[in-house]
């Protein structure tokens, strides 16, 4: 098991049964930032989503091709294959909105705890849009155990049934692509921690 973090660290460094502070604090940053005027926003030179972010049937030949190749090295084993894919198929057909200013890529990486295991810095804000908040959501299903999702939601607020299980697909196929690219880089600590959330979003499947 991965020690309790000593100072600043990724989130994926952060063991899963003491993400509570992150929950909280999680949920606190993201509601500030989709309260964010997207006009503001826009005037500042935020672009738009043009990549189709919450277009499940898009990243399905990709997200399988991934999966093969994962599967084949052993990272996952078949019947995670079928479960995600079970995940992805009964994913909403969501229409995305365009009010909110959304990170974009937000993920265990890009979230760094302190040494509480609070949220101290978010990195990497070259994805940043204006979009749909299920693109940011996601991140809460990928890094945060079920159990820890209410505590999320006390501090960020409600989020209709068809935007959270859209969110819930974009983790799905964002982490497996995390794990392929892991995978193929050799980033062991990545690879854990997506290998971790996949099967936390199958959990119940």
């Amino acid at each position: 098991m991965r020690a309790s973090p000593a100072q600043r660290c990724p989130a994926r460094d952060c063991p899963v049964d003491s993400r509570r502070p992150l929950a909280v604090a999680l949920g606190r940053f993201l509601a500030a930032l989709h309260a964010v005027r997207v006009d503001a926003a826009a005037a500042h030179g935020v672009p738009l989503d043009t990549f189709d972010r919450l277009n499940t049937a898009a990243r399905r030949t990709a997200t399988s091709e991934r999966l093969s190749s994962v599967v084949a090295a052993g990272a996952i084993c078949p019947d995670e294959r079928d479960a995600i894919e079970a995940l992805l198929d009964a994913a909403p057909a969501l229409t995305p909105a365009a009010n909110a200013v959304v990170h974009g890529d937000l993920h265990a990486g890009q979230i760094i705890v302190d040494s509480d295991g609070g949220l101290a810095a978010v990195i990497d804000w070259g994805d940043v849009h204006v979009g749909d908040a299920a693109v940011d959501l996601a991140a809460v299903h990928a890094v945060l155990p079920v159990e820890l999702h209410d505590a999320f939601l006390r501090e960020y607020g409600g989020v209709d049934a068809a935007r959270w299980a859209a969110a819930r697909a974009r983790a799905a196929w964002h982490t497996v692509a995390l794990l392929a690219h892991a995978v193929d880089t050799r980033e062991q600590d990545l690879a854990m921690e997506a290998m971790g959330a996949l099967t936390r979003l199958c959990a119940g499947l």
